[in-house]
């Protein structure tokens, strides 16, 4: 390796590592003050609060890598350009290609870092964390507060549901789906319902309709049609929907895959599985995408006089970029575009946009 790229790289590491170690520590200190009155109220034990903050690190990372990425770079261009160091480098026959491949060889080495935490780290270690908030931290008025659930699939050892929407409060279910499987394994009934209400540690599904089915998933006689029908012996109760939900929360990649098989194999819509799929695959290298981005902006030589503005541009491209992720993903969670092209889209135009700019930081 270079001389030069080492500078270049050590120059980068350690802003990003130093940007990321400060985001974390907001991000946690934020959770504190957000949970200091029910932490305080519920006596919990310092041990417990220092084992759920310890495992709601990763989380942390996984959630301000991309923003530690954009800070830390924007730094070393910053200083880069203070100091001259860009125009010194070009003089010397640079072109910004020869001086972005430090930079842009850490923003691949911390996408596939970024990739492997995200699958193989935040899934347990998030789930630990909020068993302990449940258990010790949060406080029954935390745990009614009214909000709604979407997309819930919850798996027993002999049914599968699923409900497209919980009201948290009142713990009303909409457009209810549950399978019953046989020893195979295989739907031998399905209860179709358009919502379905708890009282008295009974659910009352509306507008219910039964089909019994045979292996090959095909009708049995007539379907049963009830205005309304009571399920005495459930044993799935709200909080079972609530904890379903909170675990799909964060899944590995295989466990969303295997989510989506289920409701594909049943005839349940797996759109939603499907972008979340593409999407943890996709999001990680959002960190490289910024650094393209930055370079256009940043890594141009006569940019000292409009540093200001340069930087507050590179916020707002890479909070537009973040914003348009967004938006696809949701059209590909509402069927309108496939979900491979609804996680890739945002990540392909802004770094194809970046690309084709890229020239710009040759002056």
């Amino acid at each position: 390796m270079k001389i030069l790229d080492k500078y270049i790289l050590k120059n980068v590491f350690l802003p990003v590592v130093f940007c990321s170690y400060t985001l974390i520590l907001l991000f946690l200190i934020a959770d504190v003050f957000d949970h200091l009155s029910e932490i305080l109220s519920n006596k919990t034990p310092i041990l417990t609060v220092l084992r759920y903050y310890s495992l709601l690190i990763p989380y942390a990372f996984s959630q301000t890598i991309s923003w530690a990425m954009l800070l830390g770079c924007i730094y070393v261009f910053t200083t880069f350009t203070k100091h001259h160091e860009l125009v010194a480098m070009k003089a010397t026959g640079l072109d910004i290609v020869a001086i972005a491949t430090p930079i842009v060889f850490t923003g691949f080495c911390l996408s596939i870092i970024t990739f492997i935490i995200n699958d193989r780290v935040v899934p347990p270690t998030f789930r630990l964390s909020q068993e302990i908030k449940e258990a010790y931290i949060k406080t029954d008025a935390d745990q009614r507060m009214e909000q709604t659930i979407e997309n819930i699939t919850l798996l027993t050892d002999n049914a599968q549901f699923y409900v497209k929407s919980m009201d948290t409060k009142t713990n009303e279910i909409s457009d209810v789906r549950v399978h019953y499987l046989d020893e195979a394994h295989d739907v031998a009934k399905r209860i179709v319902a358009k919502k379905g209400t708890w009282n008295n540690n009974i659910w009352t599904l509306h507008q219910v309709s039964i089909y019994d089915l045979d292996a090959q998933k095909r009708i049995i006689g007539e379907p049963h049609f009830y205005p309304e029908r009571t399920f005495p012996n459930s044993p799935v109760r709200p909080q079972d929907f609530i904890s379903a939900n909170k675990s799909q929360m964060v899944q590995s990649i295989n466990e969303i895959k295997a989510t989506a098989k289920r409701l594909r194999r049943n005839g349940l819509d797996d759109r939603s599985e499907q972008v979340d799929y593409h999407d943890r695959i996709a999001n990680p290298w959002m960190n490289l995408i910024i650094i393209l981005l930055l370079l256009p902006f940043l890594a141009r030589t006569n940019v000292r006089k409009g540093m200001v503005i340069s930087i507050v541009l590179c916020i707002l491209v890479v909070f537009g970029y973040t914003v348009v992720n967004a938006f696809v993903l949701a059209l590909g969670k509402k069927g309108i575009l496939a979900p491979v092209i609804s996680a890739w889209a945002a990540h392909a135009l802004f770094a194809g946009t970046a690309l084709f700019f890229m020239k710009e930081a040759n002056h």
